[in-house]
């Protein structure tokens, strides 16, 4: 159960979906999340390299109190464009978290948006968590809208859906916000709260790095 809330809980940046990562081009993320009302925290290192025009490869890290919790490398590939510019992508992770061998296959739907001359995006993040050969699968879905609020900072707000192996779904909503201090370089601020079945509020300070 450990296991399927610290993957459950600890999502992806918020601008990864359908589209691929430039041929050469590196991002990285730096996150620091803490509970407020615990007092615990959360560090996590994310990694995309654009492999492929059509693939992209990562890494995702990440762990409580300076013990390594969590450790995925994952690729993602491009499936497919609609007619009116949806975007299908599919993924799949693999690693060891607490210890233990994980699967993570994973689709992605999304869209470019375009609010008098604003530049957005909505995506839909669906996955599953493959614990134990199969024995035990948890699955996560996550609803992201993003639009640029300013020149050089964007507005992002995500609705977290969670089903662990036993036990009710829970829901959260992230805020956050995230301001270009110099090209390739990004902060993000942001802050968590459980809406059901989950009592967290939590704030988020990450540093993105694209090279």
């Amino acid at each position: 159960m450990l296991l399927i809330l610290l993957l459950g809980f600890c999502a992806l940046p918020l601008q990864a979906g359908p589209w691929m990562r430039d041929k050469g081009e590196t991002f990285l993320s730096f996150s620091l999340e803490g509970d407020l009302l615990t007092g615990g925290d959360f560090v996590g290192i994310y990694g995309e390299y654009g492999w492929r025009d059509t693939m992209t490869l990562g890494l995702d890290l990440g762990g409580h109190s300076g013990a390594m919790s969590k450790a995925i490398v994952f690729a993602r590939r491009h499936f497919a464009t609609a007619d009116g510019g949806m975007r299908l992508a599919v993924e799949l992770g693999a690693g060891l978290a607490d210890d233990d061998p994980v699967l993570r296959p994973a689709l992605s739907f999304g869209r470019g948006l375009d609010w008098k001359g604003r530049n957005g995006w909505l995506v839909l993040d669906a996955r599953a968590l493959i614990i134990d050969e199969g024995r035990e699968i948890a699955w996560e879905g996550d609803l992201t809208f993003g639009m640029q609020a300013f020149r050089k900072s964007r507005a992002i707000l995500q609705l977290q859906a969670r089903q662990p192996v036993s036990g009710d779904a829970q829901f959260k909503l992230a805020q956050s916000w995230v301001i270009e201090r110099a090209p390739g370089r990004h902060l993000e601020v942001g802050m968590t709260t459980g809406i059901r079945n989950s009592d967290a509020l939590a704030l988020k300070l990450a540093l993105w790095h694209n090279f």
